[in-house]
């Protein structure tokens, strides 16, 4: 925990990370870790909820020498929480092969993304906090998936559902599930037309691999499509609405299942094209500085942006999983007047353009473009109304 005893975190962040690092390559926590001073258990606890990395938190104070370990009635909620998670992991594992099934009776060929897939990455896959089921359709059979799972539930569901340019959202027997026309959408646009070229072919029946869930085998993206859109999926969620240590996680651990498979040329090529290679090395940086992947295992690795993987590491601590603790979010939802709340927009875009710019001045400067004409054309809008 040297290292991360001079990043200026938090010791109860230090300590998370200190878990994480035991959970994801099965070794036991630095003896420092839990000798030097009280663990707070209940902060410790509250931020892994926050970062939705509680299972591997649970199982590893689980491991600890008997007097460091939590109190009784914790480590109960512990071995309680546990459980829930690994039934959820049965329950979506059930449902995923069902709806599977399902779709290839219809003579479709869904691609599953993330979720369950990445879990199998884990050394014990069911400590991954559970998520929804994301099925990649692709736009030719869109409609005709989200039919068949209309006609399969409740009226409420149906009514309740909600869709985006990305993905039709549904519950579906006691799970969220979401079905893709697309996987993603970069910007700027020149970035996504790329994308969006090299996804279909990626997501199409030649290239899959598969896995197999209760007895059902279930095709998944191949390691250069997953290499490089687990990590976009990450730099969207923490240029807009936040991402936890969790998404870090399944991404540290499929470099480091797949290091023998990724073709680091390709990924060069690949990161150039959509705009991403100065954000893959700073959080390159953060994986192998605060996470513990071996440097070796990371592709494209450059030294040199410590002070903004530093910087990208304490913004995660503070906001958690979809920015959960973004106190401007809040505050932006509670204004009722359309102008004031707008004004109030605008100044958050400008605060996230400033924070972003040393991440990626193209996605920045683009960003914010797109932010300032579109509020204008909306307001001039409204006020023709």
């Amino acid at each position: 925990m040297k290292a991360i005893r001079n990043s200026g975190l938090k010791r109860s962040e230090a300590l998370l990370l200190e878990f994480l690092r035991a959970a994801l390559w099965e070794k036991p926590a630095a003896p420092e870790a839990y000798t030097e001073g009280t663990i707070a258990w209940k902060e410790l606890t509250e931020l892994a909820a926050k970062q939705s990395v509680k299972g591997m938190v649970c199982h590893v104070a689980g491991l600890l020498p008997e007097a460091q370990m939590p109190p009784r009635d914790l480590r109960l909620q512990m071995h309680f929480y546990l459980l829930r998670n690994a039934q959820t992991h049965d329950l979506l594992n059930k449902r995923l092969a069902e709806v599977v099934t399902l779709c290839k009776e219809h003579g479709l060929h869904p691609v599953l993304l993330k979720g369950q897939g990445l879990a199998a990455n884990y050394p014990i896959p069911t400590l991954r906090q559970c998520g929804d089921i994301d099925l990649y359709i692709g736009r030719q059979d869109y409609a005709k998936a989200c039919g068949l799972i209309d006609g399969l539930v409740e009226e409420k569901a149906r009514e309740k559902a909600s869709e985006t340019f990305k993905h039709y959202h549904i519950r579906y027997k006691e799970v969220d599930l979401e079905l893709h026309a697309t996987s993603e959408r970069l910007n700027p646009p020149r970035y996504d037309r790329f994308y969006q070229r090299w996804s279909a072919r990626q997501l199409s029946p030649r290239y899959v691999s598969r896995l197999t869930f209760e007895g059902v085998e279930v095709e998944v993206p191949p390691v250069e499509f997953n290499t490089l859109y687990i990590f976009s999926h990450i730099w969207h969620h923490f240029t807009t609405s936040g991402i936890g240590l969790r998404q870090l996680c399944d991404w540290v651990l499929y470099l480091h299942r797949h290091a023998g498979e990724i073709d680091a040329d390709r990924l060069e090529y690949n990161l150039l094209q959509v705009g991403l290679m100065r954000p893959w090395r700073i959080f390159g940086c953060l994986a192998v500085s605060y996470l513990g992947l071996p440097r070796e295992e990371f592709p494209q690795y450059k030294a040199g942006y410590d002070r903004l993987a530093r910087k990208a590491l304490k913004r995660i601590m503070r906001e958690g999983n979809f920015g959960r603790d973004r106190d401007l979010s809040k505050k932006r939802r509670s204004i009722s007047h359309p102008i004031i709340r707008k004004i109030h927009s605008l100044g958050c875009h400008a605060r996230r353009f400033i924070v972003m710019m040393p991440y990626s001045p193209t996605y920045a400067c683009h960003d914010f473009r797109y932010v300032l004409t579109n509020g204008i054309s909306s307001l001039f809008k409204e006020r023709k109304a």
